[in-house]
């Protein structure tokens, strides 16, 4: 059965923190572990609600099997048609685990594998304002999906600028 990298679980890690305390997030949903919310209950089994705590342990469980058993779903349900490698499916995992899904991202699979990954871009905001952590995590997780490689937009000619990328930009 397949299963998320470790480097997919470190970049999920790296970017959510971990909170033993359950906690409000930017957009205001009551959230514990590392990112864990009540959208991952069929998991955790759990309500997660202000003034609950686990423990560092659960934590961890708790984001892996949510990594496999929720999240890995929604990527490889895509899998027939793009066959992606182990790299992409980490980098698509720990976007779907941020944003709720991929169907986006992939127009429910019209997008081609150049225009996914240019795509994941455009997700960087949270209550309608450029998030600075949003825009480094989807580089991060661009940079998973392609294996190390930072041409990610090369070959994608007519697509619109990404002023946010310029240097100094805070949205």
């Amino acid at each position: 059965r397949m299963r998320v990298s470790n480097k997919c679980v470190e970049l999920v890690k790296e970017f959510e923190g971990l909170y033993l305390h359950a906690y409000q997030d930017s957009v205001d949903v009551c959230t514990i572990g590392y990112g864990i919310t009540n959208a991952d209950k069929a998991v955790t089994k759990r309500t997660i609600k202000k003034g609950m705590t686990i423990t560092e342990a659960t934590a961890n469980k708790w984001l892996v099997d949510c990594l496999n058993k929720i999240y890995l779903p929604k990527v490889l349900k895509y899998q027939d048609k793009y066959h992606f490698n182990t790299s992409q499916i980490d980098g698509l995992v720990s976007f779907a685990y941020n944003i709720g899904s991929v169907d986006g991202l992939t127009k429910n699979g019209t997008r081609n594998i150049r225009e996914i990954e240019y795509y994941i871009h455009e997700y960087n905001k949270a209550g309608g304002k450029i998030l600075p952590g949003l825009v480094r995590r989807r580089l991060a997780e661009t940079n998973l999906f392609n294996g190390g490689k930072k041409k990610f937009d090369e070959g994608l000619p007519n697509l619109p600028e990404r002023g946010y990328f310029q240097q100094g930009d805070k949205g």
